[in-house]
């Protein structure tokens, strides 16, 4: 599916862009789930549908997973993004750095305690993050003026870094965009350093973002997404 030198380009630069492999039927699913479920920045989804399990689990995007994490690879985080022309926002160079859980139970290592709809986010030693990897699959085509993602390559290599640290890459270092047509799917490293700009022409940008693990969470701490 994604191949030795896809691989290659995936350990190398932190982030690779596959072709579509979902039917239209596949696609208008989760055209309509977006509807239901995007909300700007990010609509977080707990208890997926069916139709979405499938594809998480023995579908194109399970399959991706575990590709690249093994057979113990699960989707622990899904969120629904819609940037259109009344909801156009930048997002600045940063890192992913927290999870989902099911319930608040401090651990060592486990630090800054937020909740976000309703369920506790923590941020957990670095190793989780860079042991993820995240997928975006597109729901509309995203082209240039359209807000796509941009990623520094190999700064999923670096380890986490302080804001300040970020700043500095990001000003010395050359960044990629990824633009996409509908269907298809970003593969990145979670740890990767990531950044998008307002869209200068905002239309409908619909993307399926899901953080995929193959670790569990130590005795006491589950992933808010149950097994399934």
């Amino acid at each position: 599916m994604i191949g030795s030198s896809g691989r290659q380009d995936l350990d190398r630069d932190g982030g690779i862009l596959l072709a579509s492999k979902l039917n239209g039927r596949e696609m208008d699913k989760l055209t309509h789930l977006a509807d239901r479920h995007a909300s700007g920045p990010g609509g977080r989804i707990f208890d997926p549908p069916a139709h979405l399990k499938t594809l998480l689990s023995t579908g194109f995007l399970g399959r991706i997973g575990s590709e690249i994490l093994g057979e113990t690879a699960r989707p622990v985080r899904i969120l629904l993004f819609d940037k259109t022309p009344t909801a156009n926002w930048a997002v600045p160079w940063h890192q992913d750095r927290t999870i989902a859980v099911q319930e608040r139970s401090p651990r060592p290592g486990f630090e800054t305690w937020t909740t976000k709809s309703g369920v506790p986010h923590v941020e957990p030693p670095f190793d989780y993050i860079e042991s993820m990897i995240s997928l975006r699959l597109h729901l509309d085509d995203c082209g240039g003026d359209n807000g796509p993602l941009k990623i520094i390559p190999g700064s999923h290599r670096l380890g986490k870094l302080t804001d300040s640290d970020i700043r500095e890459l990001s000003a010395r270092q050359q960044s990629r965009t990824f633009r996409a047509a509908r269907g298809d799917v970003l593969v990145l490293h979670t740890s990767i350093i990531h950044a998008s700009d307002r869209a200068a022409n905002p239309a409908r940008r619909r993307v399926l973002h899901v953080d995929f693990s193959a670790r569990d969470l130590p005795e006491g701490l589950e992933w808010a997404i149950g097994q399934f």
